[in-house]
């Protein structure tokens, strides 16, 4: 790298588990600009959060993920490969 670069880094720097067995994860996004003798300052960070929920599976919460971003109301729990809360 040479001296005024700059450079994305993508870090998960919280990961926590709470309430019952759900686990919140932190994404940091971090522009970096290389300075003088290879030092690194960081010139902006950024945070995401999602929470991922053990026993469920991926393509579920890809499926509630998308509905949302159309715009949908989330369907029957049964269509997720979820029993309903009794």
């Amino acid at each position: 790298m040479a001296n005024g670069d700059i450079t994305k880094e993508i870090e998960y720097d919280k990961i926590e588990v709470v309430s019952t067995w759900n686990i919140q994860v932190r994404k940091a996004t971090k522009i970096m600009e290389e300075g003088a003798g290879g030092v690194k300052t960081e010139l902006s960070r950024s945070f995401n959060r999602h929470v991922l929920q053990p026993f469920n599976s991926v393509k579920a919460e890809d499926d509630r993920s998308e509905d949302r971003r159309a715009g949908k109301e989330c369907q029957h729990p049964s269509r997720y490969g979820m029993a309903p809360a009794e």
